[in-house]
């Protein structure tokens, strides 16, 4: 943490080669230990570390949204504080940009519903994530910003991040915004079915709702406790049915 401390008074959230004051970057050496150590040795060791990769970044981001155009695929973008300058440049995908968490931790919540409005008035796909919020030390700000963005109506698609294996599972955060009516049961259901599905077409073609002639993958939940899971079907077979063995479904 010392680490991004002293990246981000040198830098600035978003990365900014003219965001440099000497009087900030000194206080914030003499925090974190390093009182020993001038501002113009933080600024030449965080520039030179951080500002060649972080340009190769911005590049590869302008380079993937032309591709995505020119192939009409989706493209995932990592949406925080140090891209949201990149992400609106590239806006102009439409709805083939899917802004991937955009609660991303970095932003406050005022500068992320700005930048979330700026980009679905675009038509881009606004994902939010459960990251690890039921853990985090900062849980109710967090949740609090997750849940602003979803009783605005802006987000399209739920997700978890993955975040190593330490993220908050969906149907917990969404149990909790549907008891707390933050949304409905029937509109939490479609931010991680339909509309995942619709988002990105080929990643489970078939899928997404229950309509005739579409693949039979359905998870049946507890009707007030949606994060218990009951049984699941995947292509027709039932996996799980409380306890029960597998079979085939007639």
């Amino acid at each position: 943490m010392s680490g991004k401390r002293l990246k981000e008074a040198v830098l600035g959230k978003e990365i900014a080669s003219n965001f440099y004051d000497p009087e900030r970057v000194e206080n914030v050496l003499k925090e974190i230990g390093l009182k020993n150590y001038s501002p113009e040795w933080a600024l030449d060791r965080i520039s030179q570390t951080v500002l060649p990769p972080f340009g190769i970044a911005l590049e590869a981001l302008e380079e993937c949204a032309k591709l995505a155009k020119k192939y009409q695929l989706p493209f995932i973008v990592h949406t925080a504080a140090t891209s949201m300058t990149k992400i609106g440049e590239i806006s102009w995908l439409g709805d083939l940009l899917i802004a991937g968490h955009c609660n991303h931790p970095s932003f406050d919540m005022k500068e992320g519903m700005e930048l979330i409005k700026r980009l679905k008035e675009k038509g881009a796909i606004i994902d939010i994530s459960t990251l690890d919020i039921l853990d985090s030390p900062e849980r109710e700000k967090e949740l609090a910003f997750f849940f602003a963005i979803l009783e605005a109506g802006l987000a399209d698609v739920v997700s978890t991040n993955y975040g190593g294996g330490n993220h908050s599972p969906i149907l917990k955060v969404l149990e909790l915004a549907t008891d707390q009516k933050v949304v409905t049961l029937t509109q939490a259901i479609s931010l991680i079915t339909r509309n995942p599905s619709r988002a990105i077409p080929r990643l489970a073609p078939g899928r997404g709702a229950v309509v005739q002639g579409a693949i039979a993958d359905v998870i049946i939940v507890h009707r007030s406790k949606i994060s218990q899971v009951e049984d699941i079907i995947i292509e027709g077979i039932l996996l799980r049915l409380r306890g029960q063995e597998q079979r085939q479904l007639n």
